[in-house]
C-alpha cells in the first residue's frame, strides 16, 4: 500500500532510489499516462491511445506497453529496451502533492515534491541518494523535480486536449484484434481518434486544433499505431 509523504531533507536524509528498471521495481504495467509534450518521443516506440476515467467521466492519453494486464513488453533482463521512457514512469517513486500555504494573507495550494515510501525503488542501502550530505538536492532529485514540473503542466495540457476532442466528438471506443501465439486476442478498453470525423471538420475547427497544437498531437497518435506490430513481435517471443 502506498505511503505518501512530503519530501524533506531531515526525515528522508538517508533515502536512496534504485534506478534499475524491472518488474520488481513497479515497471510491469501495460498502460501508462502519456503527455502531449512527449508525444514526439513516445510515438517512435509505443502505440498511443486514450483511456476513459470513469471516476470523473474524462479521458487521458496513454502509451501501450503490453498486451495483457501487468505486462510491459519493453522490460528485458538488461532493462527497459526503448530509447525513451514515459514521464509517468520516469517520475517514480516521486509524485506531486499540494500543501496549503498563506501568501499575502491568502491561503493557496502550493505544489510540493512527495515520495511513496513503500515504493520498491525506495531503499536505505541501494541506489542513488536523494539528498547530498549537506542537505542539498542530489542530481537525482533535481532531475525528478524537473520531471514532476513537466508532469504538472502536462496534466493541464491533457485535460484541455481531451476536453476539446470530446466536444468535437473525435474520440471513439476501439477494440484491437491481435494475432499472436497462434490465436486472435481482443484488447478492449481503449479509445482512439475518430479519423472519419477528423476528416470532416470545418476549416475553422481545424484551425482551432492547429492553433492549440492539437492537430500535430493527433497525427502523432495516429502514426504511433504502427508500433502495434512491434508489440506483437515482442509478444511472439514471450512464453505462450
Amino acid at each position: 500500500m502506498a505511503q505518501h509523504a512530503v519530501l524533506d531533507n531531515i526525515s528522508h536524509k538517508d533515502i536512496r532510489i534504485i534506478s534499475q528498471r524491472g518488474a520488481d521495481f513497479g515497471d510491469n504495467v501495460s498502460l501508462t499516462t502519456a503527455f502531449i509534450s512527449e508525444f514526439m518521443q513516445l510515438q517512435s516506440w509505443y502505440p498511443l491511445f486514450f483511456r476513459h476515467k470513469s471516476d470523473n467521466n474524462s479521458y487521458e492519453p496513454v502509451a501501450l506497453l503490453g498486451l495483457k494486464p501487468g505486462q510491459n513488453l519493453f522490460l528485458q533482463p538488461q532493462g527497459w529496451q526503448a530509447g525513451y521512457v514515459p514521464l509517468s514512469m520516469q517520475r517514480q517513486p516521486f509524485l506531486i502533492g499540494f500543501q496549503q500555504q498563506v501568501e499575502n494573507g491568502v491561503p493557496q495550494q502550493v505544489p510540493v515534491v512527495c515520495i511513496d515510501l513503500d515504493h520498491p525503488r525506495v531503499s536505505q542501502t541501494q541506489g542513488e541518494p536523494v539528498f547530498l550530505p549537506d542537505g542539498g538536492s542530489s542530481p537525482l532529485l533535481q532531475q525528478a523535480t524537473a520531471v514532476l514540473q513537466q508532469i504538472q503542466h502536462g496534466h493541464q495540457q491533457n485535460q484541455a486536449f481531451c476536453q476539446t476532442l470530446a466536444e468535437l466528438e473525435l474520440l471513439q471506443s476501439t477494440t484491437l484484434e491481435l494475432s499472436y501465439h497462434g490465436a486472435v486476442h481482443k484488447l478492449t478498453g481503449l479509445h482512439s481518434v475518430a479519423t472519419d470525423k477528423l476528416n470532416k471538420l470545418t476549416a475553422e475547427q481545424l484551425q482551432l486544433l492547429q492553433h492549440q497544437g492539437y492537430l500535430q498531437a493527433l497525427y502523432l497518435m495516429q502514426a504511433s499505431t504502427g508500433n502495434i506490430a512491434k508489440l506483437l513481435s515482442k509478444m511472439e517471443n514471450q512464453p505462450g
